[in-house]
């Protein structure tokens, strides 16, 4: 059961309360302040989209329902872009199962928007074609970026094949493109079945990190400056929060 708003603040605070004893017990050195600086960024980060979070994940598609309706419903309690980006990419990653059987057989259907709704699975490409046409629904530029990624098919050879392998997202808050990837948001394979489970990391990764596992046609949605002119070194491994010493 995804645990009330109640529930998570007070676990939330709890937390908080506790590292602020031990910040006092430390001393005002500089790591204990560093490390209350840490924790609190993350108590605030995982506070901001509590409530849009909740909203997404307690929409369902009404039957016959189009993408504007749809996504009108997901963000109805976002108030920035940037909630409403947060809110879509929930929703997706919440209602939209990875068709790892088209995936493994090689026979992915039809990755229309409306076809995507309608059988609630997709490839990656379904995915970001959705989260495109629901994020210009709510008055959202975004675009849907091809290239290559190392997910489950990951060989050594993946980059320096020419067919791209992959899809995902770039959507514009304010002045700024930022990178989203609903489809490995949304689990992992475990050998050829699909494992659903949230993961937040691929929402507005930063491209220094993204980079790492996804590289586009398009040198330009690397959002680098400079861009990497060569694919990626293989030695690299999949990002992930903990990859990344994140919470």
């Amino acid at each position: 059961m995804f645990p009330s708003p109640i529930r998570k603040r007070f676990s939330n605070t709890a937390a908080f309360s506790i590292l602020l004893v031990l910040f006092i017990l430390i001393g005002r050195s500089a790591i204990g302040e560093t490390l209350v600086a840490t924790i609190a960024s993350v108590d605030l980060n995982r506070l901001a989209f509590e409530t849009v979070d909740v909203t997404a994940r307690s929409i369902q598609v009404l039957p016959g329902e189009g993408v504007k309706s749809l996504a009108s419903r997901v963000t109805k309690t976002a108030t920035t872009d940037v909630e409403k980006a947060r809110a879509l990419y929930v929703w997706l990653t919440e209602n939209i199962r990875y068709d790892a059987e088209g995936y493994f057989s090689g026979s992915y259907g039809s990755v229309s928007v409306e076809e995507v709704l309608k059988t609630g699975k997709s490839v990656c490409q379904g995915y970001a074609n959705l989260f495109e046409s629901m994020s210009r629904a709510v008055g959202l530029d975004a675009v849907t970026i091809t290239g290559w990624a190392k997910g489950a098919a990951y060989a050594l050879d993946t980059f320096a094949r020419s067919a791209a392998n992959h899809a995902w997202n770039a959507v514009k808050i304010g002045e700024r493109w930022f990178l989203v990837d609903c489809a490995w948001g949304a689990g992992h394979l475990s050998g050829r079945e699909f494992v659903k489970s949230f993961d937040p990391f691929y929402f507005m990764t930063p491209p220094e990190q993204l980079i790492c596992s996804h590289f586009p046609k398009n040198a330009d949605w690397q959002l680098l400056d400079p861009p990497l002119r060569k694919k990626p070194s293989l030695k690299f491994q999949k990002p992930g929060l903990t990859f990344f010493g994140a919470v």
